[in-house]
């Protein structure tokens, strides 16, 4: 591999790109940004302390975040301070090959895996009409080696963040998912400030109470609403399967590819078959997803059989506070947009539009498939 890693700041475009498989655009941009930058003894002495310092660092976001702050700076008197970020995170590659090496991992989930570099470039060059890097903080997952794409899916094993508690029964499988207690709910079962609407008036408050025979919390509906009533579970026929902590698959979609339903459940397949294999060491539960697609609203508004809708059936979604903006990104290219003259040139615009207009509302999901239970 012609980049050098801890030994210096130097890169082999050609070996380069027999990994990031950019076009010839965006890769010339990339070298004509390292000429400058060589061109330029403080750029040159930051862009190496920043990359010292995401190898080594515990805190490599920390790092991350004070170097897109210091590119701002750049970016008044440099030409290709969009570039900045890219360059370094590329000059990590030889690391995260060596990784992949001694773990063994294959040469395809290694194009795959970093073939995101390219799609966030072209992001960044459609918002900006110049080549850069759309969030370098989600990139840094794929070159510090915590992120993988197998099949048509994206994962990350971590620790599941949502504030539930969730209960299995042992005769028959069945799930019951309660909230953690101290979390401020609207009338509508819904987290309080969910698409930024709070209800001061009727909000309430959940409650979980174990110990002794009974477990009693408020149980939550298919959509992630949360029941105002208490519901008791037997103690000796209920056990704590997810929680807060809980060694989890992150599922992300890349975009601009299909959800084909067998594309997806071979690539969590392939998944839990890769961590089992690949890393041993790390304990996994369940695969958890948060994402526009797991908004219950487009249920209401697409296809029972649509791909979208299949994807989302395959998470049992949890209480979790978000908004449309990221649906609205996704769907028409604005986080905020007027929804009056929204383009409306697919059926999924279209759906959104006249659900929305109709009194609907969409905003983010969040949902878990247990690994033990993955009819459930």
């Amino acid at each position: 591999m012609g980049v050098k890693g801890r030994d210096g700041f130097e890169v082999d475009w050609t070996e380069a790109n027999k990994i990031l498989r950019l076009p010839d655009e965006p890769l010339g941009a990339l070298a004509d940004a390292e000429r400058e930058m060589r061109g330029n003894a403080i750029w040159m002495s930051q862009a190496e302390e920043y990359r010292i310092a995401l190898s080594e660092s515990t805190e490599p976001f920390e790092v991350m975040s004070g170097m897109i702050g210091w590119t701002e700076t750049l970016a008044p008197r440099r030409s290709h301070a969009s570039l900045f970020t890219a360059l370094v995170l590329i000059s990590l590659l030889p690391d995260a090959i060596r990784f992949y090496r001694k773990r063994d991992i294959s040469d395809a989930i290694l194009l795959d895996t970093f073939g995101d570099v390219d799609v966030w470039m072209r992001h960044y060059q459609r918002q900006h009409g110049v080549w850069g890097l759309s969030v370098p903080e989600w990139l840094l997952y794929h070159f510090t080696c915590k992120l993988f794409k197998i099949g048509r899916l994206q994962f990350m094993h971590t620790e599941w963040e949502r504030q539930v508690k969730v209960f299995r029964n042992r005769a028959s499988d069945e799930l019951t998912v309660f909230p953690e207690a101290g979390v401020r709910f609207r009338a509508d079962g819904l987290v309080d400030g969910m698409n930024c609407i709070y209800d001061s008036a009727d909000g309430w408050v959940s409650e979980l109470r174990q110990g002794g025979s009974i477990i009693s919390g408020h149980a939550t509906g298919p959509d992630g609403a949360a029941d105002g009533e208490l519901t008791e579970l037997d103690a000796a026929q209920w056990e704590l399967v997810l929680e807060a902590g809980s060694p989890v698959l992150d599922v992300h979609i890349q975009e601009g590819g299909r959800l084909d339903p067998e594309a997806i459940a071979a690539s969590m397949a392939e998944a839990r078959a890769f961590y089992a294999e690949k890393f041993p060491e790390l304990p996994v539960r369940a695969f958890v997803c948060t994402s526009w697609l797991l908004s219950p609203g487009l249920a209401h508004l697409l296809p029972a059989d649509s791909n979208i809708v299949t994807f989302g059936r395959m998470f049992r979604l949890v209480p979790n506070r978000d908004d449309e903006a990221q649906l609205y990104e996704r769907v028409f290219g604005d986080k905020q947009p007027d929804l009056a003259n929204a383009p409306r040139g697919t059926s999924l615009q279209q759906a959104v539009h006249d659900f929305v207009a109709g009194g609907g509302m969409v905003f983010g999901g969040s949902g878990f498939r247990l690994l033990t239970n993955e009819s459930s």
